[in-house]
């Protein structure tokens, strides 16, 4: 599943809760063998469009830090023609430059299998 449009920043937030409540809640789902985080790991990718303003770019990088392997999460995404497209460049300064090669190519070709890489981002 890609989900798209709803930011990034929420997610460590919300799968830390629910790995916190799995024991208590899982009588309610008897079927579920693993941490809510191990699923989401697995089968869940995040546009980064759009990626969260008003924050300096290290605090980003710990808030998304904080759910581990973030970095074959992230899909890049400009949203472009809208107005408010993200311009690559832009996302490229904000993230570590070592996850930029899943996150501006191989986490997207993951789920749609591009023929080739498109041009690096400088």
């Amino acid at each position: 599943m890609l989900s798209i449009e709803v930011g990034v920043t929420w997610l460590s937030w919300l799968v830390g809760n629910m790995d916190a409540r799995y024991k208590d809640l899982r009588r309610e789902s008897p079927t579920l063998k693993r941490l809510p985080s191990e699923y989401v790991r697995d089968h869940v990718k995040l546009s980064t469009q759009p990626l969260e303003m008003g924050q300096r770019d290290e605090q980003l990088v710990d808030v998304l830090g904080s759910f581990e392997g973030i970095e074959d999460l992230l899909c890049f995404s400009t949203d472009y023609p809208h107005w408010d497209a993200d311009d690559p460049i832009y996302v490229a300064r904000r993230l570590p430059e070592s996850w930029l090669p899943k996150v501006m190519w191989a986490n997207a070709n993951a789920i749609y299998g591009y023929a080739r890489p498109f041009a690096a981002v400088a």
